[in-house]
């Protein structure tokens, strides 16, 4: 069976065509990091690390490849200096919501225009982050700047996942926020 529109939100997982074609209209998704800088995984662990001063959300086609599709609509916004990765993904949710309410009703009249990524590769860096990179990050060498060390502590410290770790010998100590 087909639908109209297909909407996807932060879904782990890469829809193939077969999946992509029961759409008529279009297939759209809701990528909360800005487009082309973030495709993939980790975006804001990466937005830490990159010292950004900015961050976003987008709506894009989806599209075959991994967060490739034209971008159709976006949401830029400052973040504040030495973030901590919990408080940049629950801002990226709240303006992912904004965004979300401003679009749909455009997406369902038709209201919109596809801008392919390539426009803004010339203004826009592009990199692509995948899912096992974050176990890089949160690796802390105690040899280290201490400001280094800080800034992978606060983009790899999130609840419900492994914690920034050092090793002795063989021992990974695990690092939290009190």
């Amino acid at each position: 069976s087909q639908v109209d529109i297909g909407i996807s939100v932060q879904y782990h997982r890469i829809l193939k065509k077969i999946h992509i074609n029961k759409i008529k209209e279009i297939a759209v998704n809701l990528h909360m990091a800005p487009l082309p800088e973030y495709r993939g995984c980790n975006q804001f662990s990466y937005a830490i690390i990159n010292e950004d001063i900015k961050f976003g959300t987008t709506l894009h086609q989806l599209e075959e490849g991994i967060d490739s599709g034209a971008i159709i609509f976006e949401k830029r916004f400052k973040i504040k200096k030495n973030i901590w990765v919990e408080e940049l993904y629950k801002q990226t949710v709240s303006k992912s919501i904004e965004l979300f309410k401003e679009a749909l009703p455009k997406l369902l009249k038709n209201n919109y225009k596809l801008k392919p990524q390539s426009l803004f590769y010339s203004e826009r860096k592009s990199n692509y982050y995948n899912r096992d990179s974050i176990e890089q990050l949160k690796k802390i060498n105690l040899s280290w700047d201490p400001d280094k060390i800080k800034k992978h502590v606060r983009a790899t410290l999130m609840s419900g996942f492994k914690p920034p770790y050092f090793n002795i010998g063989k021992t990974e100590i695990y690092l939290e926020k009190q």
